[in-house]
């Protein structure tokens, strides 16, 4: 499995139980709400569902490390490997445990004013009916991504900690590459190509580049290691630059693919919300809000298959060659 392969990996399951225990979460909210459980009960199941074991993320960068040393070709060098340290140890753990903290502490404070304001309602049906549509602006939406140095849009943890995780296996990647470049004595770097890749990274990919260049486009320092990658939550994979053989698939991905990419993950996080919102309309007893959810899912699966087949025909055209 190449190094871009199974960071892509890693981090669509990453995204994928963030967003099953934050739907989780939301039906939970609701459902205790509906009968009026104490915000005791709802820290007893946040305590649960938050404390996760986060040691898979170290093995994960080893692994990614390890990918590193075989595709730049070190055989007899691991005696020396460890004369120079490591340019950057990189631990997220403690940076996911601090969203999940984050997080769970917000819920729980949305909760308590919600519990508060439930017991004076008449109609409970419409009180929820409009918590529910608004839930994900109130609760969920609260981390901002900056941009350009200005909040570009508000994420949730399922996103933040995904592109926390790409950013932390990407730079070990990135580190790995550098640090052996040093052994090898070779100052020559590839960035490899990729389907789907945004528009700042186009310019780059497929590029040659020596260490001093790479210095001035993202900072890096001998002594320091890789301090930045091209950008956040950059999908970019860095190689040393051995031959020719390395230079093929070379710009075949354009901003249009990059699009289309992110119009399918952004229709993928609706369906996600319309299924759980469908679900907790259900619960509630609001059977029309419920239908409404329902056919909104049939329009959005379908739009999702047309996408997904062109994305399918873009990547059969990027790896053809």
């Amino acid at each position: 499995m190449s190094v871009k392969n199974r960071i892509d990996k890693e981090v669509l399951l990453t995204v994928q139980k963030y967003d099953k225990k934050l739907n989780k979460t939301e039906l939970t909210y609701f459902r205790n709400l509906l009968e009026e459980k104490s915000p005791q009960e709802m820290l007893d199941y946040l305590t649960e569902e938050y404390t996760i074991d986060h040691t898979y993320m170290i093995k994960a960068i080893e692994e990614i490390k390890q990918l590193i040393k075989k595709k730049d070709k070190i055989k007899t060098l691991e005696a020396i490997r460890d004369i120079i340290p490591n340019l950057l140890e990189i631990n997220p753990i403690e940076d996911f445990k601090r969203s999940e903290l984050d997080y769970a502490q917000r819920v729980l404070n949305k909760y308590t004013e919600d519990l508060a304001d439930i017991k004076t309602q008449k109609d409970k049906t419409q009180f929820l009916t409009t918590k529910i549509r608004t839930y994900t602006r109130r609760v969920e939406q609260y981390i901002p991504y900056f941009h350009n140095g200005f909040v570009w849009s508000m994420q949730n943890l399922a996103t933040y900690n995904s592109m926390l995780y790409n950013v932390n296996l990407t730079r070990t990647a990135w580190n790995q590459s550098y640090k052996d470049s040093i052994l090898l004595e070779n100052d020559k770097f590839i960035i490899n190509t990729h389907p789907f890749a945004c528009p700042h990274c186009l310019e780059h990919q497929g590029k040659i580049y020596t260490r001093q260049e790479l210095e001035d486009i993202v900072g890096i320092a001998v002594e320091d290691g890789a301090k930045e990658i091209l950008h956040p939550n950059c999908k970019c994979t860095l190689s040393i630059y051995w031959d020719k053989s390395q230079l093929t698939r070379q710009h075949r991905t354009t901003e249009a693919d990059y699009r289309l990419d992110q119009k399918a993950k952004s229709l993928q996080r609706q369906i996600n919300k319309r299924r759980t919102e469908k679900i907790a309309f259900q619960d509630i007893g609001n059977e029309e809000m419920a239908d409404k959810r329902r056919k909104e899912l049939t329009r959005m699966y379908a739009e999702l298959r047309g996408i997904k087949g062109q994305m399918e025909t873009i990547r059969k055209r990027f790896y053809k060659y």
